[in-house]
């Protein structure tokens, strides 16, 4: 299992950032033998909505069932996927599309092969932030045409499928000047110094790496419209309009439209029940405690969660569902269905 000391400092910083007070710890649950002696979750890159939401979610593994958990930060969701696929991570961070390509091994995952991902606990929206300076005089989505336009990069499988879709639905494909980007990080640096236009990145809501950026240069957030998003949907159904919130960022006045996705926690069908059953049910038992470490751990919600048709679920978590009664017999003819794929 790949363990690294930058992930450890990183996932120390940002639960700093959290502002967690130091108190007495509760008795850990005594784990099985057949648990691993670690955890390690794979997400989006560090300080996406994704990867705090989850540095939160390991916080409270620790701290309940105690095991050490760190948060593996990578490109995107398919790298994150496949760090999961090789057996280097426990549970991973997966938005719908790319889960749904990896479950059937199609797509970006073709070479890989079928990933047997089950899913697990959590979901909240991801915004593909189309983003520019507000110097640029960019204010629409149809300004970007002729523009530099940093969002290529292979291994983030949903930036590139959420900005091929808008270019598409737009009519832009092929009317902007397309650049390559190594990440999040890599991109916010181009903008603020004018090596792009426009940078495209999905994220959370209230993400780390957009609140510096809007409190350090004035920055415009392009929407998008509910045409657009119809277009998006009737070719992309994993895809839906996603609301950012006035005020969720400095400067940003109104609401705006943008791409969104739904994104969870998953895992591999060989990890143990009684593990998933522990993280989940510990999870929810302190749903008010995680809410209270990230914004994006407030949309969290078990109802949420098993509107999806992606993957199957995993037994550990079914066994917490049905001990809640949300498991219902129509669940049960999709779990099949989902298993049979």
């Amino acid at each position: 299992m790949k363990k690294t000391l930058c992930s450890f400092l990183v996932a120390g910083l940002v639960l700093i950032g959290f502002g967690l007070k130091e108190e007495a710890t509760p008795k850990p649950v005594s784990g099985s033998k057949e648990w691993p002696t670690a955890i390690s979750i794979s997400t989006p890159p560090v300080r996406t909505g994704a990867y705090g939401v989850n540095v939160a979610l390991c916080s409270l593994i620790t701290k309940y069932l105690g095991i050490p958990c760190t948060v593996e930060g990578t490109p995107g969701d398919r790298a994150g996927i496949t760090i999961l696929a090789k057996k280097e991570s426990e549970f991973a961070n997966a938005s719908t599309l790319p889960a749904w390509e990896a479950y059937r091994g199609i797509g970006e995952f073709a070479k890989l092969g079928r990933v047997p991902l089950r899913h697990v606990a959590g979901t909240h929206a991801v915004c593909f932030y189309i983003t520019t300076l507000a110097k640029s005089g960019i204010k629409s989505i149809e300004d970007i045409r002729g523009k530099r336009f940093m969002y290529l990069n292979p291994g983030a499988v949903l930036l590139y499928m959420s900005a091929e879709a808008v270019l598409e639905a737009y009519g832009l494909k092929g009317h902007v000047k397309v650049l390559k980007t190594s990440g999040l990080r890599e991109s916010i640096s181009a903008l603020i110094e004018g090596r792009t236009d426009v940078m495209g990145y999905p994220s959370g809501i209230g993400s780390a790496a957009f609140i510096e950026l809007a409190s350090t240069k004035p920055t415009h957030f392009i929407p998008l419209d509910e045409a657009g998003i119809k277009r998006i949907r009737k070719k992309s159904p994993f895809f839906s309009g996603q609301v950012l919130p006035a005020g969720t960022y400095k400067g940003q006045n109104r609401d705006v439209l943008c791409l969104g996705a739904l994104t969870s926690t998953v895992t591999r069908d060989d990890i143990p029940e009684s593990l998933v059953y522990a993280v989940v049910k510990m999870l929810w038992e302190h749903i008010d405690e995680f809410h209270a470490l990230h914004p994006a751990a407030k949309e969290w919600s078990m109802g949420d969660l098993l509107e999806l048709r992606i993957a199957p679920w995993h037994p550990g978590a079914i066994r917490y569902y049905k001990e809640q009664g949300l498991w219902t017999p129509e669940l049960d003819k999709v779990q099949k269905q989902l298993l049979s794929e």
